[in-house]
Formats: structure tokens, C-alpha cells, sequence
């Protein structure tokens, strides 16, 4: 029984460090980084975590719409013990999408998965696509 305690105690621990595992990015690279994901900045203290989509009202594949739409997201942005929530409006026809952070310029350049027609009841895995650079 001890054994099996212990097993399952080292399974538990692995699926913490997964579900809090961040990426690392240097400066210009370019990072996919998935809703509830982190990425972390090499050389600071900077990180972006992807905390949810608030709005996805774009225009759906295949449908024919008077307004693309919007996806505005939720960005919790760390530096050192400071935190601070961000709320961002992405609309395709004007990316790349830049936003100042300190001394940092962070570069939304797209975002995903595009909505698609007759498929509102399946949860999207969204994603963005990001860089940064200092300033």
C-alpha cells in the first residue's frame, strides 16, 4: 500500500510541474502561447501569462458579416512581485498588435484558431502569437 502511495504521489507532482511549466523566449523570437499558458522572457523578469479570451465575436469562416469581430483577451503580465492584468481587443485587420510593457515591446502578430461556422458548442483551444523586444 505504502508503495502505491508513493506512485501516485510522484504521478501527482509531474502533473503539477506540467500544468505549470512556462515557456522561455529570448528577445525577438517568436512564441505560440496557448490560452492559460506562461511565457517567460530570458534575461529579465518579465513573463505573460494568457489567463482566458474574454469576447470572440469575429466573424465565423464561410459566413458572410458586416463587422469582422473582435477577440479581446485577458493578459496577466509579471515582473517581479509586480502583477498587473491587462484587457486587449485584437482585430485581425489590425495586427500586428504592440503593446508597451516598461522597456519592453510586446508584438501580437495573430491569433487563433479562427472561428468556424455551425461550431459554437466546441470549446476552441485559442491561441496568440507573440514576440518582444526591448526598447
Amino acid at each position: 500500500m505504502r508503495g502505491q502511495c508513493w506512485v501516485f504521489l510522484m504521478l501527482f507532482v509531474f502533473f503539477l510541474a506540467g500544468c505549470f511549466s512556462a515557456k522561455i523566449a529570448v528577445p525577438g523570437e517568436v512564441v505560440q502561447l496557448f490560452q492559460g499558458e506562461t511565457v517567460t522572457f530570458e534575461g529579465s523578469e518579465l513573463s505573460i501569462w494568457f489567463v482566458k479570451v474574454i469576447e470572440d465575436s469575429r466573424c465565423p469562416e464561410g459566413a458572410i458579416c458586416l463587422w469582422e469581430g473582435r477577440m479581446v483577451i485577458l493578459l496577466e503580465i509579471r515582473e517581479g512581485q509586480r502583477r498587473e492584468k491587462r484587457e486587449i481587443s485584437l482585430q485581425a485587420s489590425q495586427l500586428p498588435h504592440e503593446e508597451r510593457v516598461d522597456e519592453f515591446l510586446l508584438t501580437i502578430s495573430a491569433f487563433g484558431p479562427p472561428r468556424k461556422l455551425g461550431q459554437d458548442d466546441v470549446p476552441p483551444q485559442y491561441y496568440l502569437v507573440l514576440s518582444f523586444t526591448r526598447r
